[in-house]
């Protein structure tokens, strides 16, 4: 924010203070327009970067952070015009949508697939191919699809409704991808093997699923990630 927005007429005025973590280190103090000398015109788009990548109000993406996606609007201009159009008023959603589309694959390196969903499972099928046949699959690590993409895009670029998000009990909340995140047969091959009640570090939970007949312990019963307990407890919140 500081770095998008302090303007030249502060004359060397605007410092971002960082507080040292432990008492033995000492507090950074780091010039704002000093700063914006060394990154030149990329300023202009630190918001965009800011709020595509995870912020107070959007989810990140996982295992790509901020410093990823600064090298790629360094390195590509032209893709600094593109991504101009989230930083005007009455942008047209699609081309939102399809110009964060675009920089998400070229913030996953990729060169060949036209589209998320492409990418997602040429993905999936380099890394099945690569790891042994007991080893578990992180769903997270799979591209997100260009259904979420989209509604990603809308919460970066407006925060009001009909933008990716829907009002509930006068909050804003985001919308879900409207569309499942792989096939059934797919999601079914994601299991655990969890010692406890299934509430840490559970394979399942991680990918937003519930256990079910083949999880190693808990056979989609005995735990606390079934579906007849996330049932119970979407009915205690709308008793609430």
């Amino acid at each position: 924010m500081f770095l998008a927005r302090t303007t030249p007429h502060y004359n060397h005025l605007a410092y971002f203070l960082k507080p040292a973590a432990v008492a033995s280190k000492q507090d950074k103090v780091f010039d704002i327009c000093k700063i914006q000398g060394t990154i030149d015109e990329i300023k202009h788009w630190m918001l965009f970067l800011h709020a595509m990548t995870g912020c107070d109000l959007t989810s990140a993406l996982f295992r790509k952070g901020k410093r990823s996606a600064y090298k790629i609007l360094a390195e590509d201009k032209n893709l600094r015009k593109e991504i101009s159009i989230f930083n005007c008023l009455n942008s047209d959603p699609f081309m939102i949508s399809s110009v964060g589309e675009k920089f998400l694959l070229r913030l996953y390196r990729e060169k060949q697939c036209k589209t998320l969903n492409d990418l997602r499972y040429v993905t999936f099928q380099k890394t099945i191919t690569r790891q042994k046949v007991t080893a578990s699959f992180e769903l997270a690590a799979l591209p997100p699809t260009s259904d979420a993409a989209r509604l990603h895009s809308f919460r970066v670029y407006l925060q009001p409704i009909n933008w990716g998000w829907r009002e509930a009990s006068d909050m804003l909340i985001p919308v879900p991808s409207t569309i499942p995140l792989a096939p059934n047969e797919l999601l079914h091959l994601i299991t655990c093997n969890c010692k406890t009640d299934c509430i840490r570090g559970c394979n399942c939970r991680k990918a937003d699923l519930t256990c079910f007949q083949l999880c190693g312990r808990c056979r989609g019963t005995a735990c606390k990630n079934h579906a007849l307990e996330e049932e119970g407890s979407e009915d205690k919140e709308k008793k609430q």
